[in-house]
C-alpha cells in the first residue's frame, strides 16, 4: 500500500513539472484503482479478524459459564448482533431463567425449611420396632447409658453398605431329593 501511495505521490509531481501527459495520467489511475483495492481488501480482512475475535469471545464466555448444553446450542446459533455479544438470544434466556427462578421460589413456601442441625450429615436413625408384648419392667426397659454406650460400640461392624447385602451363608445344606 504504501509503495502505491509513493508511485502515486511522484506521478502527481512529475505531471505537475511537465504538464498533463497521457501514459502518466493512465498509470495514475491504475495505482489509484490498486491502492483503492488493496484498501478494500485490508478493511475487510480486518473485519474478517474481528468477527472471529467476537466468535472467540463468545466460545470463551460459554465454556466458562455453567449452563447447560441446549442452552449453549441455542447461543451458538444466536448470529452475531452488533447490539451485544449474543444479540436478542440473550433477552429469551433472561426470560426463562426469571420463569424459572420464580416457580422455585413458589415451590420454596411449600417445602419444609431444613435446621441448622438437619443440614449437618448424620446417620440415619432405625424405626422403634413395634413391641407385641407387654412392656418390661424399668430395670429391663433401659440400661444405664454408659452400659448402652460401651455395649453400643462393641457391636460395630466393619462391613461397608456399599458393598452390597452380605452372603447368605448355609451351614448344612439340604440334599437334593432324587426320586
Amino acid at each position: 500500500m504504501a509503495i502505491f501511495q509513493v508511485f502515486q505521490a511522484k506521478l502527481l509531481r512529475s505531471m505537475d513539472e511537465s504538464g498533463v501527459e497521457e501514459t502518466a495520467f493512465r498509470d495514475l489511475r491504475s495505482v489509484t484503482d490498486l491502492a483503492l483495492r488493496a484498501t478494500k481488501a485490508a478493511a475487510q480482512a480486518i473485519g474478517r479478524s474481528m468477527a472471529s475475535l467476537v466468535v472467540l469471545e463468545r466460545h470463551l464466555w460459554l465454556n466458562l459459564t455453567e449452563i447447560k448444553d441446549q442452552d449453549k446450542t441455542a447461543f451458538l446459533d444466536a448470529p452475531v448482533s452488533p447490539s451485544g455479544l449474543f444479540g436478542p438470544a440473550v433477552e429469551g434466556f433472561t426470560e426463562r431463567f426469571t420463569a424459572a427462578q420464580m416457580s422455585s421460589q413458589a415451590m420454596k413456601h411449600f417445602l419444609p425449611k431444613r435446621s441448622s442441625s438437619a443440614s449437618a450429615p448424620s446417620r440415619p436413625r432405625p424405626a422403634p420396632a413395634q413391641q407385641t408384648k407387654s412392656a418390661p419392667s424399668a430395670s429391663q426397659a433401659a440400661p444405664p447409658k454408659e452400659h448402652r454406650h460401651r455395649s453400643r460400640s462393641s457391636k460395630r461392624t466393619t462391613f461397608s453398605r456399599s458393598q452390597g447385602p452380605r452372603p447368605k451363608i448355609v451351614l448344612d445344606p439340604a440334599p437334593p431329593k432324587s426320586s
